[in-house]
């Protein structure tokens, strides 16, 4: 019941027949079921905390060596992303939370239905793109060069380059808990982030610069 009450279903209307949400088929004669809109939404801009801090080591003792490590922490408020109405919906159930259940805007006598192609202001369940609480990422990007003098018989290049990410998530909602998608994908996740990833490439160039491969 509070969380019917807090999509502004007054308390009488609660256990109505005539509020359910069907296919169509499904439902009483005459009823029209509920709308999901999903577009058509302003969103409240992005703003982002950043810090970054790095190191630079080029050794004496190893010429043509140079590597690089570089901190990022983001955190980002107001974070914009994209949901389907049953995120909202399974999430006011759940929780009873402002941040689910402002999405049910119903109509004056509490139905969720209008026709969709009339750009309705009320009566539908709002899906699509949004204003999440707050996102973070977090991790460090490692690079390194290495160029191996072989005299006459030209140079051996490295090139290495890496990420790892130490955290991928945020909380979206204020009472909801924190997430970290690092390492993770599905269930919430969407596609995989990977904690690491790294790339290795080694070019061999003759002397005098003639062929390189």
């Amino acid at each position: 019941r509070e969380a019917c009450r807090a999509t502004g279903l007054v308390d009488n209307l609660y256990g109505s027949a005539t509020l359910l949400c069907g296919d169509g088929a499904t439902l009483p004669a005459g009823q029209a079921g509920c709308t999901f809109r999903s577009g058509g939404f302003p969103v409240d801009p992005e703003t982002a905390y950043t810090k970054t801090f790095g190191l630079v080591l080029k050794p004496r003792f190893l010429k043509g060596f140079t590597f690089s490590a570089d901190r990022f922490i983001i955190n980002l408020k107001d974070s914009i992303g994209y949901n389907g109405y049953d995120y909202f919906s399974n999430g006011c159930a759940q929780t009873g939370s402002e941040f689910f259940c402002s999405k049910f805007v119903r109509n004056a006598d509490g139905t969720l239905f209008s026709t969709p192609n009339s750009n309705p202001t009320s009566g539908y369940i709002r899906g699509g793109t949004t204003n999440y609480y707050r996102s973070k990422s977090a991790g460090w990007d490692f690079q390194g060069q290495y160029n191996l003098n072989l005299a006459k018989a030209g140079t051996l290049g490295f090139d290495f380059s890496a990420s790892l990410t130490t955290y991928a998530g945020g909380q979206d909602s204020p009472i909801l808990k924190k997430y970290n998608c690092a390492g993770y994908y599905g269930s919430g996740c969407g596609q995989l982030i990977p904690k690491w990833s790294h790339n290795l490439r080694t070019t061999y160039t003759t002397a005098g610069d003639i062929f390189s491969a």
